[in-house]
């Protein structure tokens, strides 16, 4: 179910970005099987990346290694770098798990 509302929206977007043709820079992120920009990657985790900070407290030495690979994925694609999406995924869903934190539909 989650699966096919994500394919929905992203249907939506790209429909969105055809028909406007935005004419300024939009920074993406490359996934597998499509490409995000800077604010859809803020609107589906903020709340998620917000959680997380506020618990930093809990992380292990390991997983605040990996909660500082997240933030710096964060900030790649702030900059309109391309980095690893599955990897931001996988980090971000791995320290929610660690300090039960409830990820958000898109983990």
């Amino acid at each position: 179910m989650a699966k096919k509302r994500r394919k929905q929206e992203e249907e939506t977007y790209w429909r969105s970005i055809r028909e406007h043709k935005q004419e300024r820079k939009i920074n993406y992120i490359q996934t597998t099987d499509s490409t995000l920009n800077y604010e859809t990657l803020i609107n589906r985790h903020l709340t998620t990346l917000k959680k997380v900070r506020e618990n930093e407290g809990k992380l292990s030495p390991r997983m605040k290694d990996d909660w500082n690979k997240v933030e710096q994925m964060v900030r790649k694609c702030k900059k309109g770098e391309v980095f690893d999406y599955s990897s931001f995924k996988l980090n971000l869903n791995m320290i929610c798990l660690s300090i039960k934190v409830e990820r958000d539909m898109y983990l």
